[in-house]
């Protein structure tokens, strides 16, 4: 159950987005850095769910690379998941890669936040992509192996 609220809270951050509690408490908001750390050292699932949060939320130039990181480095799909909404959020193209090797992944709500960024990032459409997060394992591969030759073959549309 918590996975799910996680997971709609990261599908719905860019309704979302204002300032954590803490900030408008006018506690000491960490930089990006330090919240990228946290979302990856802390010693609680729910410790490093919060920081990703927090972290895609942030308004600073160096998010996007913290973002990068955190989604290249973590091994908890609950993590990841917000994390792949902020680069999704903020239109990533240098993020790419990292969506299209979630679309692999074992957890349905990394899938699902995958597919909207690679989406997203390409211009494609869902129809091109021929990919559902509900897919059996062996049918989103074959997806993800086309999305791939496709790309690499420059037929997606690059970003405005």
């Amino acid at each position: 159950m918590k996975f799910a609220i996680i997971v709609g809270l990261a599908l719905t951050l860019p309704c979302s987005l204002h300032p954590p509690a803490s900030a408008a408490q006018g506690a000491r908001t960490l930089s990006a850095g330090d919240l990228c750390q946290k979302a990856l050292s802390a010693d609680e699932l729910g410790k490093r769910v919060n920081a990703a949060v927090e972290l895609s939320m942030l308004k600073t130039s160096d998010v996007a690379t913290h973002l990068r990181r955190l989604a290249g480095e973590t091994k908890d799909a609950e993590v990841l998941v917000p994390a792949l909404a902020g680069l999704m959020l903020r239109s990533n193209f240098d993020s790419l890669p990292l969506f299209i090797n979630a679309l692999e992944s074992e957890a349905k709500p990394v899938r699902e936040v995958a597919i909207q960024g690679v989406l997203k990032l390409t211009g494609l459409s869902a129809a091109q992509v021929q990919y559902s997060a509900d897919d059996a394992k062996e049918k989103r591969g074959k997806a993800v192996q086309m999305l791939k030759e496709r790309l690499e073959k420059g037929k997606a549309k690059s970003p405005p």
